[in-house]
């Protein structure tokens, strides 16, 4: 942190294929898994939390976002369908952006 520079292990990641499920000499049967520095995600955690504290606390998340937040989901965005539904039907505007 000191030298503001990050560490070339952090970098690097060490990836692992992780067998699912179906036949083992087929590729599509497995996952890549990233196994990266245990110190890098605890910052990068820290990092997040600190992040996501601003944003929440400065109210910098509109009502509309729902992915990436405590208590809310995806999911719960296809409720808009209903508004832009009812927006349609009525001649209405919609402005969306994904």
């Amino acid at each position: 942190m000191e030298t503001r520079q990050i560490p070339e292990i952090w970098k690097s990641v060490n990836i692992v294929h992780i067998y699912k499920q179906g036949k083992k000499d087929k590729v599509n049967n497995y996952r890549p898994v990233n196994l990266s520095c245990v110190v890098c995600k605890i910052l990068e955690s820290i990092i997040e939390t600190n992040i996501m504290e601003h944003f929440t606390v400065s109210k910098l998340f509109t009502n509309r976002q729902f992915g990436f937040l405590k208590g809310r989901a995806t999911v719960t965005q296809l409720q808009i369908w209903n508004e832009w539904t009812e927006a349609l039907e009525t001649d209405g505007r919609i402005d969306v952006i994904i």
